[in-house]
């Protein structure tokens, strides 16, 4: 199971005593932000894969420089970018960015897809368990 610096983990669904990330992020934020938040991770994570490294890692490295790859990739004005992240701050303040989330859900994305092939579309169902 991989941690974040602050005790959110994204594990498998299924895994006792963890919560939807859904569920949590709408808990914290209210129902508008915490379902922008989850979708800025979703979009963060298939930018990441599709791209093959971390956003803003091949510019340097900062928040802003991958916020601008992430606007670049989705075709969407960097500000859009910015209020999804605003939105991700709102629901998951112990993360800056979606970086290391999305690095965890592709992990657990790949063990899932390895097991079923209906693994697709299956992001609604992500767990987390809040240390």
């Amino acid at each position: 199971m991989q941690t974040t610096e602050k005790g959110l983990y994204i594990v498998p669904t299924g895994t006792p005593g963890a919560a939807p990330l859904l569920g949590v992020a709408i808990g914290r934020a209210g129902m508008w932000k915490g379902t922008r938040a989850c979708s800025f991770l979703v979009t963060w994570a298939i930018a990441q894969r599709k791209l093959g490294h971390e956003l803003g890692a091949n510019d340097t490295g900062s928040l802003s420089a991958a916020i601008r790859e992430h606007a670049k990739y989705w075709r969407q004005s960097e500000r859009t970018s910015w209020r999804d992240l605003t939105a991700w701050q709102a629901s998951f303040p112990m993360e800056p960015s979606p970086a290391t989330m999305a690095s965890q859900l592709l992990r657990v994305y790949d063990v899932e897809l390895a097991k079923r092939t209906d693994a697709l579309g299956q992001v609604a169902g992500v767990m987390v368990i809040v240390g």
